[in-house]
Order: structure tokens, then C-alpha cells, then sequence
């Protein structure tokens, strides 16, 4: 109903017409259930059972959801592009593998799955073998389309696409790396999406900050009309004279009016409590995605103390993601590659960087530590190794022990004489110390 029809219905000036249209208008309303704050108006989804049109629904919330978007990109990007290092003693494998990374793009390949693995669970890499049997392409699979067969012991036989309904060919194992970073079902293959567990909170973030659009559009503008007074009505003539200007008003419009119509705007201060509503869904999503608020600039409520305890926190989970990933990577790619090229398993391996600094400062405390327990002769540490825990390549001739003396502070100094007494008797008098000036001697 129109701002107009709405003033001649307050005064009883409504045709039969308008009024069929209102009643038959309300009856159709009553057909539908009224959609609470943080209830499925979203497209609200449940964590229960794993199926295409559930993975494709977390797909939609990293889409279009922007802490969630921010939350995982995060993630991925620390767990995969901080750079790593290869570790091996044998120098012709070692190349030979970074030759590979380099050619099958791995790292990138790597970043697009732990993002699949954390929107959908689990994140599939195709190993593509050549003629002779060695890997020559790495291709990414849509984790909606894969079917996972096991035994009964729960051993997984064989993969499955599901394209267009139909089942395609099974897939051996050793042609796909499987990559889960979270598994709450031990008996399932399954990995479990990261937003699996802040459903509830993301939904209701969603709701909130729909309520909140909602509010502020409606707070825009919003008028309140009147017409005449209690001792003068005017006519119903008057209505229609002013009823064509009543139809679009809207916040842009101007509208002159005679001392009987009144319009004024009405400013309700809703808004920035609604908004707190938004603040704490979002912070539960976070939490349940295990993510630093500080990360996607929701640290205001923060103290130096607490963000620093979260940095350690946030970078010890990383490296667990990093220590998942790497391992898998080691085990069904590296692996192949050296055994393809006759060269022993386990020989080379990847490793992730760290994120932060907070380790690497105690790292550096601990060898600090070391050296000045050895003050004199060889160090029980080579270059190459505190190298690697900085993730650092390491050096050619860097395997030896550090061998040395501390000097400066951490080491004292001892006259190279060997009667140290004798050249104390030699030296000249010290000059006489004297009080300070202004100050009485003793």
C-alpha cells in the first residue's frame, strides 16, 4: 500500500477496491511463516551428513561471506606461501626434487587445495603419470564430485567422480593425494570443513547483519505525515489533490505542502546496537575457525598481552597444518619422485617456514644459551643446522661444528700472561678517585 492509499485508510477514506486489495494482500500473507534473526532467511544450513548440495553451501558462505572468505585465505596463505626448504644430505636428490616442485607448480597447487580442504573438508590432488611411469602434471579435483570407497576395516579401496549423477570409473589410490586437515568421525574418510563447527554463529552473523542493512535503510528515511488537525478534517478532495505527490516521496524529494499536511523525518538510534550483535556472532565464527581476530582486523578489544599470546597460539597451529600437509606431500609425491630416479625414500623432505617470530625468538635464545655453555673450543651445533631452524638453504662446508671463543660480554677476558700478579705490580698508580664537586670528602 502507498504512502498515499496508507493516509486515506487512517481516515477511513479507502475505496472497496483498495480495501479487496488490502485484505486479500493480508490473507496472503498469512500463507507464510514469519523468518526470525539468525533463522534460514540466510540459506542457514545444519552440520548433519556430508552431501553435494551441503558442500555446496559452504562453497557459497566462503563466497559470499566475507569473514569467512578473509578467515580461510588466511589460513591457506600461511600454511603454504611463507616459503620453505628442502632437507637432505645427498645434493643431486635434493636438486632433483626442486626441479620437480618447480616444474609441477606445487606450491601453488598446494595453496588451491588446503583452501578446498578447509571450505569442503578434504581437497584432492590427481597425480598424472607419464609413459615411463614418472609424475609429470598435478591436477586439482573438485572436491564436490569425489566419492571416497573403503573395506570394511575402513581402508580406502578406491576414489570415484560423480559427474552429471553418474559414477565414473574407480581411482587408485596412488593416483590421487588425498589432503583432510580435520577429522571428527573416526569411522568416516571424510575430512570436516572448517565451517562446519560456527554454522550456527555464521548464520546468525548473517541474519544480524541482514536485520542491520534492513535498519539502516528503513532509518534513511522515514517520515511521519499529518494531515488537518482533530478540529479541522480536511476533505476527501484534499487527499486527491495531494495523493499523486505522496507517491514517491522518498529521501531525494522536496515536497511543499499548505499548513495542513505535515512531514517530518524520523531519526531512530537503533542502529549501533544492532551492530554489537554482529560483533559477537562474528567473534564466535572466528573462534570456531580458529582464527586470531587480529588476522582480518577484528582485534579492537585486544591488549598487547592477549595478542601476543594468540600469535604464539595462531603460529603453533599452523605449523601443525604445515606439518600435515608437508608429511602428506613427502610420502605420496616426494617419495615417487625419488624412487622413480633410484634414489632412497625419505632422503629429502619438504618443510614449511614458520609464520611469526615468536618461535624464532626463542629459538635464538636456546642457541644463544648453547654457545655460552661452550664458551671455549667446538660448539655442540653446526652452521647448517641452526640454519634449518630458521628455514634457511643451508651452506656448502656448513656441516662442521662451530668452533671459536665468545668475546664481549658473554666471554671475560684473561691476561695472556702467565703470572697475572707480577704484571699488576708493574702497572702505574691509579690516579686518587675524588669526591664529586659540591660534595664534603670523608
Amino acid at each position: 500500500m502507498s504512502v498515499g492509499s496508507r493516509i486515506l485508510d487512517r481516515f477511513g477514506y479507502i475505496s472497496k477496491a483498495e480495501l479487496k486489495k488490502k485484505n486479500d494482500s493480508e490473507k496472503e500473507k498469512g500463507k507464510y511463516k514469519t523468518v526470525t534473526i539468525g533463522g534460514t532467511s540466510f540459506g542457514g544450513i545444519s552440520a548433519v551428513g556430508r552431501d553435494e548440495q551441503t558442500l555446496k553451501q559452504f562453497r557459497t558462505y566462503y563466497e559470499s561471506e566475507g569473514t569467512v572468505f578473509a578467515a580461510i585465505n588466511n589460513i591457506a596463505d600461511n600454511v603454504t606461501m611463507v616459503g620453505y626448504h628442502l632437507t637432505s644430505e645427498k645434493e643431486n636428490a635434493k636438486k632433483l626434487v626442486q626441479n620437480y616442485i618447480d616444474d609441477l607448480n606445487l606450491i601453488e597447487v598446494l595453496l588451491d587445495n588446503i583452501t578446498y580442504a578447509l571450505i569442503y573438508g578434504d581437497a584432492y590432488i590427481e597425480v598424472v603419470y607419464g609413459k615411463s611411469g614418472d609424475i609429470v602434471d598435478l591436477n586439482t579435483v573438485d572436491p564436490v564430485t569425489m566419492v571416497i570407497n573403503t573395506d570394511k576395516y575402513g581402508k580406502i579401496k578406491n576414489y570415484q567422480q560423480k559427474i552429471k549423477g553418474q559414477l565414473q570409473s574407480p581411482i587408485k589410490p596412488e593416483f590421487i593425494i588425498h589432503i583432510r586437515l580435520f577429522s571428527a568421525n573416526p569411522s568416516s574418510p571424510y575430512g570436516l570443513s572448517i565451517i562446519s563447527p560456527s554454522l550456527a554463529a555464521i548464520n546468525r552473523m548473517a541474519g544480524v547483519d541482514e536485520a542491520l542493512y534492513q535498519a539502516v535503510k528503513r532509518h534513511i528515511a522515514k517520515y511521519l505525515i499529518k494531515v488537518g488537525t482533530p478540529e479541522d478534517l480536511p476533505p476527501k478532495a484534499v487527499f486527491n489533490d495531494i495523493k499523486s505527490e505522496l507517491e514517491d516521496l522518498e529521501a531525494k524529494n522536496e515536497i511543499i505542502t499548505t499548513g495542513l499536511v505535515d512531514i517530518t523525518t524520523i531519526d531512530e538510534r537503533g542502529v549501533e546496537g544492532v551492530s554489537e550483535y554482529v560483533g559477537t556472532f562474528e567473534e564466535k565464527a572466528l573462534v570456531g575457525m580458529m582464527i586470531a581476530p587480529e588476522a582480518v582486523g577484528r582485534g579492537q578489544k585486544s591488549t598487547e598481552a592477549s595478542a601476543r599470546v594468540r600469535e604464539i597460539l595462531y603460529e603453533r597451529y599452523i605449523r601443525g597444518m604445515q606439518t600435515k600437509v608437508s608429511n602428506k606431500v613427502n610420502m605420496e609425491l616426494i617419495n615417487k619422485i625419488l624412487s622413480f630416479n633410484n634414489f632412497e625414500e625419505n632422503s629429502v623432505k619438504l618443510k614449511f617456514k614458520g609464520t611469526t617470530t615468536a618461535d624464532e625468538e626463542g629459538a635464538a635464545k636456546w642457541i644463544g644459551n648453547i654457545l655460552r655453555g661452550y664458551p671455549v673450543g667446538a660448539k655442540p651445533i653446526t652452521i647448517n643446522e641452526v640454519r634449518a631452524i630458521f628455514g634457511y638453504e643451508p651452506l656448502d662446508g656448513g656441516d662442521e661444528l662451530i668452533m671459536g671463543k665468545l668475546t664481549g660480554e658473554d666471554q671475560e677476558e684473561t691476561p695472556d700472561d702467565e703470572n697475572p700478579d707480577e704484571e699488576e705490580e708493574n702497572k702505574p698508580p691509579k690516579d686518587e678517585i675524588k669526591p664529586p664537586v659540591n660534595q664534603p670528602a670523608d
